[in-house]
């Protein structure tokens, strides 16, 4: 072989070295780019990672939070409806398979309801536990679960939230400005 053919073998490889570079780095901007272009659309909790979800093994493939949503990862928060659609709210349709596919065992603290633990039909399971909601700035209800949810039957004057007491599960109409707990979906 003679030095043209080493140069052109050469400049070849440098040249192909180069160009794959070029490919790699123009991916990894776009990426990025792609990324931040999108960034405002990722839900509060999954920006965070402070949420864990749990597969239930429901139908829908609905993932429930694992507890309700915390302010410093101890005090449950309590907000009004229009702060609470910021959050991923379950639907109506999402609680009531909640209700219909999962065992609800209620468990008590010093004889008083506590919280249900909700196991799905494989096994996995996550807590809904007694905080009660706020009206104005007065606890009510203390031994109930209550939080928001997405129903969109709602005539608008009052939402709707999902309560869970001692003795029963339902959804009820609250005012929008009463302050419940979120429990998010994904």
């Amino acid at each position: 072989m003679n030095i043209e053919e080493k140069a052109r073998v050469f400049a070849d490889g440098k040249a192909l070295a180069a160009l794959n570079q070029a490919i790699e780095d123009a991916y990894a901007e776009g990426y990025r780019d792609g990324y931040k272009d999108r960034e405002n659309e990722i839900p509060v909790d999954l920006q965070e990672n402070k949420t864990e979800f749990v597969n239930l093994g429901l139908p829908s493939g609905t993932l429930w939070a694992s507890t309700l949503e915390t302010e410093d990862g101890y005090s449950s928060i309590y907000v009004p409806f229009e702060q609470a659609r910021k959050y991923q709210l379950p639907t109506k349709e999402q609680y009531q398979e909640l209700l219909d596919c999962c065992r609800w065992d209620r468990q008590d603290r010093n004889g008083s309801f506590d919280h249900y633990v909700v196991i799905g039909p494989n096994g996995n399971y996550i807590k809904f536990e007694a905080r009660g909601y706020h009206m104005a700035e007065n606890l009510k209800s203390w031994d109930c679960v209550y939080f928001w949810i997405i129903d969109d039957d709602n005539d608008g004057s009052d939402q709707t939230a999902a309560v869970c007491d001692s003795s029963s599960r339902s959804t009820t109409r609250m005012f929008p400005g009463y302050k419940l707990n979120v429990h998010q979906v994904r």
